[in-house]
């Protein structure tokens, strides 16, 4: 029979591989998952503001059972959003995969308000413009609620400014010219919401299944 000290020698080593393979593989794989930007983006940036925190906990267990994720990442599609009506399933472009963490925040609560404001009544006998006015004017309450929190947005952190992607810019959805809008007054924000308007509807109201 082996001595106790033996055994510990042999099977400690193992363990310790077995362990770091574990982690490893655990890493890779969570790498691989581009969705869990959007987590991140949740966690860090909105769930940590006044305007986001109270929004999460009025979703509540509707929120939590309902991810948030990318569409389209391989393909070329026109809408920055699918809010989805008579669930809580919400989606955002793919196109913003390479954004920051601060302008994936700005999307994740983007995306939170249509899906609620998707399954209000209300909401859909309004016109698109206003419809897109309404959602600006909050999304505007969290962007300066996100500054006064976390510091003001920095020319990095919006990826309308990317040297490489355009897909932002082209689509007037600047963080700083989304804010400044905000503060500027119901005509300047209603300005910005028609310049979008122009590229097309920024989201689709769906009820069929889409392949992520």
């Amino acid at each position: 029979m082996r001595p106790i000290n033996e055994i510990t020698r042999i099977i400690f080593p193992l363990g310790l591989t077995l362990l770091i393979t574990f982690t490893l593989f655990g890493q890779h794989a969570w790498a691989f998952n581009p969705h869990h930007r959007l987590t991140i983006a949740e966690q860090t940036e909105v769930a940590l503001t006044p305007v986001g925190a109270k929004l999460l906990e009025r979703l509540g267990d509707v929120r939590s059972n309902e991810p948030i994720l990318f569409y389209c990442l391989n393909l070329s599609c026109d809408e920055d959003f699918i809010a989805f009506q008579n669930s809580s399933l919400k989606a955002v472009n793919g196109q913003y995969f390479s954004a920051s963490n601060a302008h994936l925040g700005k999307l994740v609560y983007e995306a939170l308000v249509r899906s609620k404001l998707a399954n209000e009544s209300y909401f859909s006998s309004l016109e698109l413009e206003h419809r897109e006015l309404l959602v600006a004017k909050r999304v505007g309450e969290y962007l300066i609620s996100r500054e006064n929190t976390l510091g003001r947005f920095s020319s990095e952190d919006d990826y309308a400014n990317h040297p490489r992607f355009n897909y932002a810019r082209d689509r007037h959805r600047s963080l700083i010219e989304h804010r400044n809008a905000f503060l500027s007054g119901e005509a300047a924000l209603r300005e910005l919401v028609r310049q979008r308007l122009l590229k097309g509807s920024p989201v689709l109201y769906s009820e069929k299944s889409i392949n992520f």
